[in-house]
């Protein structure tokens, strides 16, 4: 359950469809405990449309692909390392990860303000929740290891198989701000 801020960036497009509404495309990449890189497309309806300030609310959609960092591993007090099960050899200290892809959703509220003709501030300020299917468990970056493995069993010491089919989602507040620039008229 990596937790925490991400530092990202975000490149995108928008195109007028009406007066209140445009379209947009953007392509984010986050650096973190989870990195990722997404795709999304929505509309801007503006709420207030004015020459200089504009205020909107922006709904998304899109495809993301993630890594979580887990850290590293730690055996169990008691047992003795290396551990060697059939997907591999893994010892303390070993890099633990999460990749996960899926679908996201955003929405969010997006001030701008017209400095001249040609350039602009936007911010965008909402909620973020991806849902990810089939996560895959990463040793060293190389080494799947699937949740119906042998070794991946309940933490109550009796060495039974979890039998865990695990899901995973991404989700927060997030504020973006950045400089626009018109292309063109």
């Amino acid at each position: 359950d990596p937790a925490g801020t991400n530092l990202g960036f975000l490149g995108g497009g928008i195109a007028p469809l009406s007066d209140n509404l445009n379209a947009i495309v953007e392509c984010q990449i986050g650096l973190g405990d989870v990195s990722y890189t997404a795709i999304y497309v929505g509309v801007t309806y503006n709420l207030i449309n004015g020459e200089s300030f504009k205020l909107g609310i922006t709904p998304k959609a899109g495809y993301s692909l993630a890594t979580a960092d887990f850290g590293e591993i730690e055996l169990i007090s008691g047992y003795t390392p290396p551990v060697i099960i059939p997907e591999g050899t893994f010892t303390n200290g070993d890099k633990l990860t999460m990749d996960m892809s899926g679908v996201g959703v955003q929405i969010g509220i997006t001030p701008s303000i017209k400095i001249n003709d040609q350039i602009g501030i936007l911010v965008q300020a909402g909620y973020e929740l991806s849902f990810a299917s089939d996560p895959v468990i990463m040793v060293n970056d190389d080494i799947e290891i699937p949740m119906t493995a042998i070794g991946v069993v309940k933490d109550d010491l009796s060495g039974t198989q979890a039998g865990i089919n695990p899901s995973a989602e991404t989700g927060g507040v997030f504020f973006q701000f950045g400089i626009s620039y018109k292309l063109g008229d």
